[in-house]
C-alpha cells in the first residue's frame, strides 16, 4: 500500500515511467530504477547515461530481476 505522505513512504516516484519503485532490500535506498531488457532505443540508451534506468541486456529469461538500486547495486 503507498501511503499519501511520500516522505514516510516505503516507495520512491520513479523516474521516466512514474511509477512507484520499492526501497533498495538490501541498502533501503529510495534511489531505484527499473531495468529495462530487450534492444535499447537512443533514448533508451540516452535515460540509461543519465542513470534514470538500467540496460538488463537483450536476453530475457523470464526469471530476471526488475529494479536496480544506484547506491549498492543490489538487483530484485
Amino acid at each position: 500500500m503507498i501511503s499519501e505522505d511520500r516522505n514516510t513512504a516505503n516507495v520512491v516516484w520513479g523516474a521516466p515511467f512514474g511509477r512507484y519503485f520499492g526501497r533498495c532490500p538490501g541498502c533501503k535506498s529510495l534511489s531505484v530504477v527499473p531495468i529495462i531488457y530487450g534492444y535499447p532505443t537512443v533514448e533508451t540508451v540516452r535515460q540509461a547515461y543519465r542513470n534514470e534506468l538500467h540496460l538488463g541486456g537483450c536476453y530475457v529469461t523470464g526469471h530476471d530481476p526488475q529494479y536496480r538500486c544506484r547506491d549498492c547495486g543490489t538487483q530484485w
